[in-house]
């Protein structure tokens, strides 16, 4: 990677490459978390301040590190404030500084090394959230299709 100057901005995968995360995880981390709002030019291209990769690494510390649901993590996150996030993100930054051997075997590491305890509660977390979300969907599909019906009716009625 190309040595930047710390208070450049970042493409999203410098910012991933620097939070830890894939760039996926970024995208879908900015749809659940209003606060994250990157600088976007043209092509839908995303630039990351400084304050931003600090805001994702706070909360990569509170879903990874704690063990938050991201429920929980919006939740804290509204109750901490946005700067006790952010302060908390700038301790986590992986630095660009070139990788010590030690250090770059433990971010090869099996994927299946991580701690069970924390995932699975994370994934029922996350399942749960999605069927919530799901049920909510469909109550408001259903309340839509009663009211087409509904007006669907008044019309076959004023048209005979």
């Amino acid at each position: 990677m190309v040595r930047k100057k710390p208070n450049a901005y970042r493409t999203i995968s410098e910012a991933a490459q620097q939070v830890g995360v894939p760039a996926h995880v970024l995208r879908f981390w900015e749809s659940r978390f209003s606060q994250i709002s990157p600088m976007k030019k043209g092509g839908g291209r995303r630039y990351y301040r400084p304050d931003d990769i600090a805001l994702l690494s706070g909360i990569r510390a509170l879903l990874y590190d704690d063990g938050l649901s991201i429920k929980k993590a919006q939740a804290e996150l509204k109750a901490q404030g946005i700067g006790a996030i952010t302060a908390r993100g700038r301790d986590g930054v992986i630095s660009d500084a070139p990788m010590e051997a030690e250090d770059e075997h433990a971010l090869q590491a099996s994927p299946l090394d991580v701690d069970a305890n924390k995932v699975v509660p994370m994934a029922q977390d996350q399942v749960e959230e999605l069927l919530d979300e799901h049920s909510k969907t469909q109550d408001r599909l259903n309340d839509t299709l009663q009211k087409l019906l509904a007006a669907r009716s008044r019309l076959n009625e004023t048209l005979q």
